[in-house]
């Protein structure tokens, strides 16, 4: 039981603290520059001792004369170890819910970090949910992290996310619970300046006309769209390559024509147009709010919020 190791040499609450530091930034050298100014090599080196020395305390504690190794000294940098990453899993969860708790008593501030592609975070987490967030719970700290699917998986995983918008089929695991649904209805945007007058249901092949900005490389979205063109018998005019849909957004506005989610509508000036293409359902994105099981028992506060943003 706990009362075993509480008030033991080698263990506390500030030793598990580095212990999370150094797991977030993936080094000691890492977590101790981190906040500090370039020039201040006396500070680094005796933070760097200092996360050194508290770590190799906490190894004593856990193995005394076996020790119990939580960092893999034969590489450079030195990284965590697996039960290095797994005691840093339970800690900062642990500590994430102490925090929670002193907020609610006193004039703490609780902090929630969501993860997501950057157009999920501009196109929906930025004008639909941060509002509600901000009525719902007066000075939470929030932090919104541009990541991709994989690294959004290892952030709920490790707890160093609280939530992640993914697509429902990549969570299918009993660790992670889900809430909401957001489907990215695709449409072609278009100035209507630099567009002749189209049919209230235009087809892609009345489209092929118009300069496309489109997504670089070959991803499953722009695959999609040029064997929609094939089908119709039309090639797409590509004339601009971006590298995040939120660029090609911007280029609309620049007399590109693009496919892209209705949540981009929000974002853009009045002189630009959406239409629904029929065959365009084929490039739709189901997004669904997901996070840890064991964080959430830690801090009840994220089913909450789940609560809150689902019902965006």
């Amino acid at each position: 039981m706990w009362e075993s190791f509480i008030g033991q040499r080698g263990f506390s609450l500030d030793r598990l603290a580095t212990l999370c530091r150094v797991a977030e930034h993936g080094g000691i050298m890492a977590a101790a520059g981190h906040g500090l100014a370039a020039s201040d090599k006396a500070a680094l080196q005796n933070r760097q001792s200092q996360y050194s020395r508290q770590i190799a305390e906490l190894e004593m504690f856990l193995g005394g004369d076996n020790r119990v190794a939580l960092l893999d000294r034969s590489v450079k940098p030195h990284r965590l170890t697996p039960e290095g990453e797994e005691l840093a899993r339970l800690s900062r969860n642990f500590l994430a819910g102490l925090d929670d708790f002193v907020a609610s008593r006193a004039a703490g501030t609780r902090r929630v970090v969501i993860g997501a592609g950057e157009r999920l975070i501009q196109w929906i987490i930025m004008p639909e949910m941060l509002p509600k967030l901000r009525t719902a719970y007066p000075g939470m700290t929030s932090l919104f992290l541009n990541r991709k699917t994989q690294d959004i998986v290892k952030g709920l995983e490790d707890g160093t996310l609280d939530f992640g918008l993914l697509r429902p089929g990549i969570l299918d695991r009993l660790e992670f619970e889900t809430a909401g649904k957001w489907v990215e209805t695709y449409h072609f945007f278009v100035l209507r300046r630099v567009r002749p007058k189209l049919p209230d249901c235009p087809s892609v092949a009345d489209l092929q006309r118009y300069p496309l900005a489109v997504l670089e490389g070959g991803g499953e979205t722009r695959t999609a769209l040029e064997r929609l063109f094939f089908k119709a018998g039309a090639k797409p005019n590509i004339q601009l390559e971006c590298s995040s849909l939120t660029q090609v957004a911007q280029a609309v506005e620049m007399e590109y024509a693009a496919f892209l989610p209705h949540f981009a509508k929000s974002r853009m000036s009045a002189n630009v147009e959406a239409f629904r293409v029929p065959g365009l359902d084929v490039l739709d994105v189901e997004q669904t709010l997901a996070w840890s099981r064991e964080r959430a028992n830690y801090r009840p506060v994220l089913r909450q919020i789940a609560a809150l943003l689902a019902g965006v």
